[in-house]
């Protein structure tokens, strides 16, 4: 079975890291306007392996300085973001992730490095667990409503058709028939344990 988005997922698309690199850190993707990043370490084992691939212009990760001035960004910023530096990503006109970790951009002659990076590829092929319904709802609710495709599937996450958001939804929920994954999903969320 393929990885999720096995497409964008490569070395090429590496752009940096955050964390110790030696200590698996958590790597970011990015080709063109699309982008991602693969976590390797973090004490919430559902958030662990590749995010969604996102689509967006105005994307951008910077690690946070007194320079910055904006109050609508430093607003939305967590304490330890500003208190350590860290990074945070911004994109749709929002800051969207801060980091544990500041971010270190890569030069594309450090060959090493991002053969080093790349490992995570494939230790983590699969999709977090987080985003498995999100990408599955992203899916059902394109299904019967072209203007939620265009709006959600098309605009966000850069999907051209709904074959490929289905195809990509099937893989990660590990070719399991996505009616029967709803209707398991909405059984245990009506019956939790």
């Amino acid at each position: 079975m393929m990885g999720y988005r096995d497409d964008f997922y490569i070395p090429d698309n590496i752009i940096g890291y955050s964390g110790s690199a030696a200590l698996n850190p958590t790597v970011y993707f990015k080709y063109q306007c699309f982008f991602g990043r693969i976590t390797q370490y973090y004490p919430e084992p559902d958030n662990l392996g590749r995010s969604l691939v996102r689509f967006a212009h105005d994307h951008c990760i910077v690690n946070y300085s007194r320079a910055i001035t904006n109050q609508d960004i430093l607003k939305r910023l967590h304490p330890n973001t500003i208190k350590f530096g860290n990074m945070f990503e911004f994109y749709n006109g929002a800051v969207t992730h801060c980091s544990r970790n500041a971010f270190v951009p890569i030069k594309n002659q450090n060959t090493m490095l991002r053969s080093h990076l790349s490992t995570a590829i494939h230790a983590f092929p699969t999709i977090k667990k987080l985003e498995v319904r999100k990408l599955v709802f992203l899916y059902f609710n394109s299904r019967n409503d072209y203007d939620y495709f265009i709006s959600r599937a098309a605009s966000e996450f850069g999907y051209k058709n709904l074959e490929d958001l289905k195809r990509d939804a099937e893989n990660a929920c590990e070719g399991e028939d996505l009616d029967v994954w709803l209707a398991r999903y909405k059984a245990r969320k009506n019956n939790p344990e």
